[in-house]
Formats: structure tokens, sequence, C-alpha cells
């Protein structure tokens, strides 16, 4: 049997029709050595050739070499699958191999972990396009007067919070309360730009979203996506305080928020409610809250 060459595996690897790409922990044990550790790349299924990329270069080895592939069990448990590999080319931290009479089991993990692959952005923008078409023409305009609405309603919060800090400092009852409230209010003043700039950001993607097809959200099993057990208690605060206050500023404009959600829901073509709507008071509230965070942790 005549020894394929290094310019005969790639010409092999190049007349692949299909290139997955995977992301799956496997090792690659080999013979007469210790599993390494890798990441699997692309894989391509026509002829069961498999990229494994390590976290250290590969000494250089012979391209005649043979190994076993192990890959984890589907379901987590029980003992890793096993297939036999040879060795096409090793560069750096890249291993290529082929796959050996892999079983049916070994290519159903393989396929498991395939990832999708990215789109164009001119793929995004005509799947956006198709999706909802009246949002997405109105898109820009929206999104431009709403930044120019949380801008003014952001300034707005941060002055209100200025004028606490400085009523708190003119209030305090000692030198250390006045020293604490002096410097809050020093770091407050050098972050007042960027939380203005931070919740205009986080309103102008929530926008954004609404311009894609919705995608279904995993929850894990036993576990509720509105469980707060584990929530610290300072997050718990801020969460009960933002429910608070945009729950006050929801019933004082319920006459506005009803009709405005729905017609969001007719052009983005999904529900739209008040916990969700980026135009909302509870997105724009926790939009600056997170923007606040870390403001005891300055310097």
């Amino acid at each position: 049997m005549e020894t394929q060459t290094a310019d005969d595996s790639s010409a092999v690897e190049r007349r692949q029709t299909t290139r997955l790409l995977l992301r799956l922990d496997v090792h690659f044990l080999l013979t007469g050595g210790k599993p390494v550790p890798c990441m699997a790349g692309d894989f391509a299924p026509e002829e069961n050739i498999l990229r494994l990329d390590a976290q250290h270069p590969w000494n250089d080895l012979p391209r005649s070499m043979e190994g076993t592939l192990q890959l984890p069990p589907g379901n987590g448990e029980g003992q890793e699958v096993e297939v036999a590999a040879s060795i096409l080319r090793a560069e750096d931290r890249s291993l290529v191999i082929a796959l050996v009479n892999p079983s049916g089991q070994a290519l159903d993990l393989l396929q498991a972990a395939v990832v999708a692959a990215p789109l164009s952005e001119s793929q995004v923008r005509a799947r956006q396009a198709a999706f909802a078409p009246e949002f997405h023409r109105l898109l820009p305009e929206l999104r431009a007067t709403a930044v120019r609405a949380v801008a003014q309603l952001a300034g707005g919060f941060v002055k209100i919070a200025d004028e606490r800090l400085t009523e708190a400092l003119r209030d305090a009852r000692n030198n250390r309360e006045r020293l604490l409230f002096n410097e809050a209010q020093a770091r407050f003043s050098r972050r007042q730009s960027q939380i203005v700039r931070q919740t205009v950001e986080t309103v102008a993607r929530a926008i954004d979203i609404l311009d894609d097809p919705p995608q279904p959200m995993a929850v894990p099993d036993g576990e509720s996506s509105t469980d707060l057990s584990l929530i610290e208690l300072s997050d718990f605060e801020e969460f009960l305080t933002v429910s608070q206050l945009s729950g006050a500023f929801e019933k004082r404009l319920g006459a506005i928020l009803a009709p405005l959600n729905k017609r969001l829901s007719f052009l983005a073509q999904r529900d739209v409610e008040n916990s969700s709507s980026p135009l909302g008071p509870r997105v724009i509230c926790e939009a600056f809250a997170d923007a606040m965070k870390g403001l005891l942790n300055d310097n």
C-alpha cells in the first residue's frame, strides 16, 4: 500500500464538500501516551476528518502515528466513547486526524456538537427584514428618537441623584457621614456621563433585539426563570427598588403603554409587554440601575 504524503493529506482535506463547526471537549490518546485534553473543531463527515485544538503545541509527530479519540458520553454519564484514529497533520496546537471506522454512536456525538455557522451581515439584515419588514423599516428612526428621549431621562435621573447626595451631605450628622457623602458625590460626579451613555446603549440594544426573530429561551429542568432563591441580598434589594419604581411609572402611564405595547407587538411580530418593552419604564429603570453598579467600588 502506498504511503500518503503530507501534500496528499492536504488535497484530501480540500476535497471535502462539507465542513461542520464543532464545540466539544474531547481527549486524544497517542499510542503509548497519556490522554491530551482538546477541543474538537472542524469536522468533515464525508471523510471522517476532524481537527483537534489543544492548549499546548504538539511535538513533531510522524504522520503515520495512530491514536485514540475519546468522546464524552452523550448523557454525561457512563464511559467515554473511543474511536481509533490516524494522524494526518500536526501544526502547532492543531492536530488533524482521520477517524477509523467510527461507530454510529461516535458519529451521533459529533453531530450533536455541531455549532450553527454565524450568519454574514447581509444574511442577518435579510433575515430581519423578512421577519418583521415594517419594524425593520422604522427601526433607524425609532432608535434615534428613543436614544434622544432616554438620554434626556437618564440625565434627569442623574440630576435628581446628585441633588439627593447634596442634601445628604448638607444634613450629615457628623464628620464621618460628611466624609462618606462627600466621597460618594465625587465618585458619582466622575461617573455621570458614563451612566447616561451606558443607559442609552442598553436601551438601544434592547430595541435592536426586537428586530431579530424571537428565540426560545431554555430553562433548566427544575428551575424557574424567575427564581430569586439564589439572588444575593443587595441584588434582591435593587430588584425590589427597580420593580417598585417601574411599577409606579407603569400604573401612571398605563393609558399610553398599553397601545404602545400593542403596536410594537404588531410591528415586531412578537408579544411585547411592560416587562419586555424597550420603550417602557421597566427596561429603562433596569438599564439605569445597571449603569449605576460598581459605583461604590470606583476610586
